[in-house]
Formats: structure tokens, C-alpha cells, sequence
């Protein structure tokens, strides 16, 4: 009986854990968007959630969040291919902290309707995830 409520339980969490190869992708739209980041060690401990905005234009981003430098963002350029979406961050940043904490670089990206997920992983097991709404799509200019 222990280890069959043990296999189904399993089995579950492996059905229920998304993995960067099979997030579902839509367009990007426009806005302002916010929700939480996190920090993950090989999928399991995780680290601090914060409060973060991100808003997109045509190719440029902007951001906050409600703790100072976890995550860092600022502003600068994005750019979309597939299922990946680049960040180019233009700000000037100073030594004591964690750089890697900067939006910046290449993560997995997932828009499911007005849902975005962005997620990047390190060699040495540290994943970080951005889970964020969409609360104002920019309006449309002709």
C-alpha cells in the first residue's frame, strides 16, 4: 500500500513539473506586467519571492522590483526569437552584488494568454523564474 501511494505520488509530481522544453508560447503582447520572481536550486529549495513589474514596448523593457537588487532591473533592449527572449540591459551597475540577480541575457519564455514566464538556468543548478500577469496592454498605434 506505502509504495503504491508512494509511485502515484510520483508519477504526479512528474506530470505536474514544467520543464523548459514544453512551455506553451503565444505573442508577447506589449504592457506592463507584474508577478514574482524567484530563485530555485536544482529545481527544489526556493529562494526569497519578490514582487517585480516589467513593462514591454515595441523592443524595449523596464522594470522594478520591491526588494533592492533581487531582482535587479532596470531598462534597456529585448528581442524575441521562438521560444527565447533576450535582454540587453543599459544601465551602470556597481560592484557589491550579485550580478547574475540582473535581468539581462537569454531566458526560456512562456505567454499562455495574458500569463508570461520566463525562466533561465545556471550550470550550477540555480534556476531563476519570473511568473508574471499582464495588468495593461499598451494601446495600439496606427
Amino acid at each position: 500500500m506505502k509504495v503504491d501511494l508512494l509511485f502515484l505520488f510520483l508519477v504526479t509530481l512528474l506530470i505536474s513539473c514544467e520543464t523548459e522544453e514544453n512551455l506553451p508560447n503565444g505573442p508577447l503582447v506589449p504592457g506592463t506586467y507584474e508577478g514574482i520572481f524567484y530563485r530555485t536550486e536544482s529545481g527544489a529549495t526556493c529562494y526569497v519571492l519578490n514582487q517585480v513589474s516589467l513593462e514591454f514596448t515595441a523592443d524595449r523593457f523596464s522594470g522594478a522590483s520591491s526588494v533592492s537588487r533581487y531582482p535587479t532591473i532596470c531598462s534597456g533592449t529585448y528581442s524575441l526569437s521562438g521560444t527565447k527572449i533576450k535582454f540587453a540591459d543599459e544601465c551602470f551597475w556597481t560592484a557589491e552584488f550579485d550580478w547574475s540577480l540582473i535581468l539581462s541575457g537569454e531566458y526560456n519564455l512562456s505567454v499562455e494568454g495574458s500569463t508570461l514566464k520566463m525562466m533561465r538556468r545556471y550550470e550550477n543548478g540555480l534556476r531563476d523564474v519570473y511568473e508574471l500577469e499582464l495588468q495593461a496592454a499598451e494601446p495600439i498605434q496606427d
